[in-house]
């Protein structure tokens, strides 16, 4: 469920009434804004005297006033403790619609001229939307119908000619969205805004509680080490309490005595770490730390030179005043034969895994090859080849199969190629190329894409011959997929560049747009295969989740990088990054570029 409804309120009404109520002050505080507009709006009877005088319509004109003015402070009056806020805001939206009404019949009895009376409608409207504290449930429809009784009145009585007309039409819609647009997003700014002050004091409180908690916790366990003491000796498993400092055995009970085989005589005097060895080094952690460690298998000596496999769990505690290790041990080596057995089972699992890849990657000819068979087949169709097919309907179907031919195999052409790379038979062909010439190619193949999403597509390119020594087939690959992706999560009007740099170490390619972005923690993701992060702008489109793994596979082919920056929100910067060594004829850092906008 959304939390937040259309206009930016709260979906759950409940919380939305102690939004009100605890923001009623700052609401109360904006309604200054209408009392100054309505006194505003009576001051401007002397307009109405110098057209008509002491004459009966200027006091018709003048009580229209005083009634309008009436209504929208009668809420403000009446309601302004908040206990009825649904009608505080309903009257106040009256007040505004009959504000709009008396101006407009006060510039129509005037005889006020087509600019005049847009001015002043155009006012009333924006104080509605951006002056006056108001819900957009009431604000919207009322600004819309004033908006349309203008544009009537304008056509009708003051004679404005079709085009003016469709010019205050267009003013009107521009108003209406960006009014509409902005008090839904700031509604939902505050909103969001207090809810996490809320979250805040009651994380407080909880923090503070378990604080409380602990101390008392912490109480009781001294209260209780006597206790402890007594169900250590007596544990079945085990237990030895060890001194960080120095390894020493505080204590041991039975059940570890014999583990070890140590007699009861020498139990104080020993060291543990004779027993771990360099692993003891693990276990020395937990002194340090004093937190609880997880469980780890090693290989220990027994007081006699034996050899024992244990699981040894650790904890850091407090005991007679000074830190100690709480050690347990459990005797499991009769289980490493179970282990070394799901060992193998794994690596014939990472084998299966493997001749996958590589049954997929010996398929290409055989998917390929009939794929090609049905496009061409449906293209010949398409074209009408061999003559006309007799129905129109058939050049729709041929169209409809040509189309997702040429889709399934781009989709096998990706998965079978990641298939090769992964089963290492993925081959470079590798010679010197222009990278100007890899980057118009790459822009070509997607400019039809982005001139269709409606968005710009920029090239800084070098001025000078740039060589690479790379498979231009591969490096275009990585161009087309990145230039793809950015244009899909591209909002209409944005732009992508695709740009190029060099340093010391490297030459970067860069690939930056203004789309919906992602959270970077969503960035590790992003680059597994056949996965996609979930946003609403990914949802609209399809895709296999390929385009990010297959680029940053071949780029490793090439023996540089793939870094991804992004935000939500705030678009993404994608970087390939390839050792200046692959350069022939190495530029200077920083040098000049040419700009390409497509």
């Amino acid at each position: 469920m959304n939390i937040y409804r259309w206009d930016g309120e709260f979906s759950d009404r409940q919380e939305e009434a102690a939004f009100l109520m605890a923001t009623w002050n700052v609401v109360l505080s904006r309604t200054r804004v209408a009392i100054a507009a309505a006194v505003i709006f009576l001051l401007a009877s002397s307009s109405d005297f110098l057209h008509h005088g002491f004459s009966l319509v200027y006091f018709e004109l003048l009580g229209a006033r005083l009634a309008a003015f009436t209504v929208c402070l009668a809420p403000i009056v009446l309601f302004r403790r908040g206990h009825d806020w649904q009608v505080f805001f309903f009257g106040l939206t009256l007040g505004e619609f009959l504000v709009f009404l008396v101006a407009m019949t006060a510039h129509a009895v005037n005889g006020d001229e087509l600019a005049l009376v847009s001015i002043s409608a155009f006012a009333i409207v924006a104080v509605i939307y951006f002056g006056v504290p108001n819900r957009l449930i009431y604000t919207a429809p009322v600004a819309i119908l004033s908006s349309v009784i203008h544009v009537a009145m304008s056509y009708g009585i003051l004679g404005a000619s079709t085009p003016e007309t469709a010019q205050l039409m267009l003013s009107w819609t521009a108003l209406h969205i960006i009014g509409i647009q902005t008090i839904r997003i700031s509604s939902q700014l505050r909103r969001s805004e207090h809810r996490t002050i809320h979250q805040y004091r009651a994380l407080t409180t909880r923090l503070r509680r378990e604080m409380s908690d602990r101390w008392q916790a912490e109480g009781v366990a001294q209260l209780n080490e006597e206790n402890f003491r007594t169900v250590f000796r007596a544990a079945p498993i085990p237990l030895a309490l060890v001194r960080p400092q120095n390894s020493r055995i505080i204590q041991a009970n039975k059940a570890a005595l014999d583990l070890f085989r140590i007699p009861e005589d020498k139990a104080d005097t020993i060291s543990l770490a004779s027993f771990f060895g360099d692993d003891f080094k693990q276990l020395a952690a937990i002194g340090r730390d004093l937190s609880e460690q997880g469980e780890i298998e090693l290989k220990l000596s027994s007081y006699d030179g034996g050899e024992i496999w244990a699981q040894v769990a650790g904890a850091a505690i407090r005991y007679r005043g000074g830190p100690a290790i709480l050690l347990g041990l459990h005797d499991v080596t009769e289980r490493r034969k179970e282990a070394e057995d799901l060992r193998l089972a794994r690596d014939q699992a990472t084998a299966a895994s493997k001749s996958k890849s590589e049954f997929l990657a010996n398929m290409s000819h055989e998917l390929r090859t009939p794929l090609n068979a049905i496009i061409g087949f449906s293209e010949a169709i398409e074209r009408e080849i061999f003559g006309p097919l007799g129905s129109q309907r058939y050049q729709e179907y041929a169209a409809d199969i040509y189309e997702s031919g040429i889709h399934l195999l781009n989709v096998i052409n990706d998965i079978l190629d990641l298939s090769k790379i992964e089963a290492g038979r993925f081959d470079l062909s590798e010679h010197e190329m222009d990278v100007r010439t890899v980057l118009n190619s790459a822009s070509v193949i997607v400019k039809p894409r982005a001139q269709q999403a409606g968005v710009q597509l920029v090239i800084d390119a070098p001025d000078e011959e740039l060589y690479l020594y790379a498979d231009e087939r591969a490096l275009k690959q990585v161009l087309i997929n990145l230039l793809a992706n950015a244009v899909k999560f591209s909002l209409r009007g944005g732009t992508v560049q695709l740009s190029v740099e060099t340093d010391d170490t490297h030459m970067h390619l860069k690939v930056r747009d203004e789309g919906v972005g992602m959270d970077p923690e969503d960035i590790p993701r992003a680059l597994q295969p056949f996965t996609q992060v979930d946003g609403s702008l990914s949802r609209a489109h399809e895709g296999t989740g390929l385009g990010l793994p297959l680029a940053k596979r071949l780029v490793e082919l090439h023996d540089g990088t793939l870094s991804i920056e992004s935000a939500l929100g705030e678009g993404t910067t994608v970087t390939v990054s390839l050792p200046i060594s692959r350069l022939v004829d190495q530029p200077l850092s920083g040098e000049e570029s040419s700009i390409i906008v497509i």
